[in-house]
């Protein structure tokens, strides 16, 4: 179907779901849409959220937000103080419904794009990749691990049964 026409179409489900009152979400493992009335997508939307966290009045992230940038500035930070300033105060959330499940309770996912929480956090996951770490308990590789313990129990992975069979 030419792309001219695929807009129409999803303009006139969009503006049908609208005038129905209907909100439409991604369904979890099927990779679906899941189709609801407001009133029960704000029902399950205030029951993720209240499984999921907590309220806390002491924090006012718009202020936070202003706060982040000069202590970037006081420690000399000044590319994290820049990738901050113009960020989003808070992260995002967004849902999708699990329609493998009774109810089709609502999975709950955070999203930190455009936030100062990834700004930070790739600004530390960066600088702090330049130190060598000796962590005796680091795994490198895959299947490390079963080569470690698995000798000394005497049993065996899947996959040296599946290849080191002597038939």
């Amino acid at each position: 179907m030419p792309k001219s026409k695929r807009s129409v179409r999803t303009k006139e489900v969009v503006s049908s779901l609208r005038d129905a009152d209907l909100k439409l979400l991604l369904s979890g493992k099927e990779g679906g849409f899941a189709v609801m009335s407001s009133g029960t997508y704000s029902e399950k939307e205030k029951q993720a959220i209240a499984d999921n966290f907590r309220t806390v009045s002491t924090v006012d992230p718009l202020k936070v937000k202003k706060e982040a940038p000069k202590r970037c500035e006081d420690m000399n930070l000044g590319r994290a103080a820049a990738s901050v300033k113009c960020q989003h105060a808070c992260l995002s959330l967004f849902f999708s419904a699990k329609t493998h499940k009774p109810e089709f309770p609502f999975r709950l996912i955070v999203s930190e794009r455009g936030t100062r929480q990834r700004s930070v956090g790739l600004f530390l996951q960066q600088s702090l990749a330049m130190l060598p770490i000796d962590d005796p308990f680091r795994v490198s590789k895959e299947g490390t691990t079963g080569r470690i313990y698995l000798p000394r129990t005497g049993a065996t992975t899947s996959s040296e049964r599946i290849f080191n069979r002597s038939e």
